[in-house]
């Protein structure tokens, strides 16, 4: 069996708190999946070795993290969790370049509120996000995990949108970036966990099918 540190790694985000959200659950969903016995045993499933971020809410933080986590882990899939505002878990296919307006913990927004790297306006996910989906609602069903997930063609023009772009840029062909309901949700932190989870393995189960464990590229 591989030692753990010489297995590819599979990086997993969330988010911190902001304006009226003391707590987010996107980073506590990462939390529950990667933690303890639950994390050691998706580890040993998967022949991975699970890296989270915590991620401030901060375009600065996005702009030197994001880069630094692909350079130093090369990793086999990124997948970036944050929330959304009501009920329904989307796994976002694209992003943009462009139009972020909103300000950040900071009360910042982006040089001409463009994401610092890249130059296409839309950059999108080169998964199968429609497969994807399929065995993601399979796989939630076989667990008896009653949410709503659908795609979306918009992660929105704040630090959700802004991250995955960034991390589209190092390589479209292995991220995505799954909107979970809010703190307010009443769906408790463990279906959300589910779903993280769900989307973090069917895509790794995609990505091995493809492409096996092969390195981002290194620049």
């Amino acid at each position: 069996m591989a030692e753990i540190c010489d297995r590819p790694a599979v990086i997993l985000t969330g988010f911190g708190p902001f304006k009226d959200h003391k707590t987010n659950d996107s980073w506590a969903a990462v939390c529950q999946i990667t933690q303890g016995d639950r994390g050691k045993s998706i580890e040993e499933s998967l022949g991975v070795r699970l890296v989270t971020e915590h991620m401030p809410v901060s375009y600065d933080f996005a702009d030197r993290a994001i880069p630094d986590l692909w350079e130093a882990h090369k990793p086999l899939f990124v997948l970036h969790v944050g929330i959304h505002v009501d009920d329904l878990f989307r796994i976002e296919t694209k992003s943009f370049r462009s139009n972020y307006t909103s300000k950040d913990i900071n009360g910042k927004t982006p040089e001409q509120n463009i994401c610092r790297v890249g130059t296409e306006e839309i950059l999108e996910t080169k998964l199968d996000t429609v497969k994807l989906l399929e065995d993601v609602k399979a796989t939630l069903g076989s667990k008896g995990t009653n949410v709503e997930v659908a795609l979306s063609e918009n992660p929105g023009n704040f630090l959700c949108g802004y991250s995955f772009y960034t991390s589209l840029c190092a390589d479209a062909e292995r991220c995505l970036f799954l909107h979970i309901p809010p703190p307010s949700s009443s769906i408790p932190i463990e279906h959300k966990a589910d779903v993280v989870e769900a989307v973090m393995i069917r895509s790794v189960e995609q990505l091995r099918a493809t492409c096996g464990n092969r390195e981002a590229p290194r620049s």
